[in-house]
């Protein structure tokens, strides 16, 4: 990404058996406002491989909208069907494609970029659902330091978790201090988008910072 140029989706041929494999054949350039210094981040495609969403991680800070939309219904030129931002949350990281055609997001930050963050549900047609905890956490609570990171779900479970990272706002130089680390793993009720219990991790080295996948055990 250079910062004066339009940030962009690019295209990459992966058929082995193409002339063109491991070259872009294509790009998608946002159009203005808001499609510079983005710091275009995690991507994940919708159950049916149609839809497109990606995150800018840095979009708040020139109160842009965060999160992209592409139509990748034929793969080799995708279009942009929309960008929007969440009312309570920013700093875009995760996507989880539902079952539904929409996606939940990891928003690690307020809509301010410090805490909490909240996870936040799109749905088939791109239109905002809801954000997750709905009401403000109080001063003090577990919640109240809720920067999440990684998700991962088995629906056949009623199942999801999450795992806090850091507060993202903590990192700018403005900000005083140290980059304040989060080491919670946060486990929901699936269907309710409800968090059912929260486990500390000992290290306080930002367990969000990974990924981590459901399993049946065997």
């Amino acid at each position: 990404m250079a910062r004066d140029n339009p940030d962009f989706l690019a295209v990459i041929n992966f058929d082995e058996e193409s002339d063109d494999y491991g070259e872009v054949i294509n790009t998608v350039p946002l159009p203005p406002p808001g499609n510079t210094n983005n710091e275009p981040h995690h991507c994940h495609l919708s159950k049916d491989k149609n839809i497109l969403a990606c995150g800018g991680l840095l979009s708040l800070l020139h109160n842009q909208n965060s999160i992209f939309f592409f139509d990748v219904s034929n793969p080799k030129t995708p279009q942009l069907i929309s960008s929007t931002k969440a009312v309570l949350s920013d700093i875009t990281d995760d996507f989880l494609p539902l079952d539904s055609g929409g996606f939940l997001v990891t928003n690690m930050g307020s809509d301010s970029g410090f805490t909490p963050g909240r996870l936040v549900e799109y749905d088939a047609h791109q239109g905002l659902v809801d954000e997750w905890p709905i009401l403000t956490p109080k001063a003090g609570s577990t919640l109240a330091h809720f920067n999440p990171h990684g998700i991962s779900a088995r629906p056949d479970e009623n199942l999801m978790v999450t795992s806090d990272f850091i507060e993202p706002a903590s990192t700018l130089n403005i900000v005083p201090g140290d980059p304040v680390l989060r080491s919670s793993v946060r486990v929901w009720n699936f269907k309710e988008r409800r968090i059912i219990k929260t486990i500390p991790v000992i290290s306080p080295a930002g367990s969000g910072h990974g990924k981590f996948v459901l399993q049946r055990a065997s």
